[in-house]
Parts: structure tokens; sequence; C-alpha cells
């Protein structure tokens, strides 16, 4: 047996709106209105946490009692994620630093020897 897949309901179908067809035409612009300044409202609340979040984040970190300590950790992040995108890439930093040192020491071995 064929599964069908579940669709999302069409736009039309959701409550809001199915709430919105049944009321009278006064009253169903005027939930409209409500709903959409709802909507807002949430929008706008959200930006707001994120504005107050960063300019928290910003002022512990540019606090000059915090500020060594951010540029540590943001240069060990920096420097992990780098070696890591590496292995993701399959680029083996580990196995050409090992190559590289050993033909260095070869080649001093050539020249001294």
């Amino acid at each position: 047996m064929d599964q069908v897949p579940i669709q999302p309901p069409k736009i039309h179908d959701r409550f809001a709106y199915r709430l919105g067809a049944k009321l009278p035409k006064v009253l169903r612009i005027m939930y409209y209105i409500v709903l959409f300044m709802t909507f807002i409202y949430f929008i706008y609340r959200f930006f707001e946490w994120f504005l107050k979040t960063f300019q928290k984040i910003g002022a512990f970190a540019f606090d000059p009692r915090n500020y060594w300590a951010g540029v540590m950790a943001f240069g060990i992040l920096l420097i992990g994620g780098f070696i890591f995108a590496q292995f993701i890439l399959g680029l083996d930093p580990v196995g050409k630093t090992i190559d590289w040192i050993e033909n260095s020491i070869k080649l001093l071995e050539m020249r001294y020897l």
C-alpha cells in the first residue's frame, strides 16, 4: 500500500483563517487587524531580545577586564575551527606537517653530511 505523504494545511485551511472566515465582515476586519498587529508585536519583541542580548555580549566582551580573555577565546575558536575544517575537507594537516618535518630533516642531512 502506498502511503500519501502528509501535506501541511493550505493557507485558507489553517485555524486562524477558518475562524476569521466565520465572522461577520466588521468583526473579520478587526480580527485580521488584531492578528496582524500581534504578529508585528512578536517580531518586535524578538528583535528587542536579539539587540539586548547582542548589547550585553558586547558590553561584556569590551569590558577592559574581559578583553584579553575574549581575544584568547576567539583565537582558540578560530584556530580550532580552521583545523576542524581542514580535517573535514580532507586536507590532512597533521600528515602534511609530519611530511614537511621529515623532508626538512632530510634536506639538512643532505646539506651537511
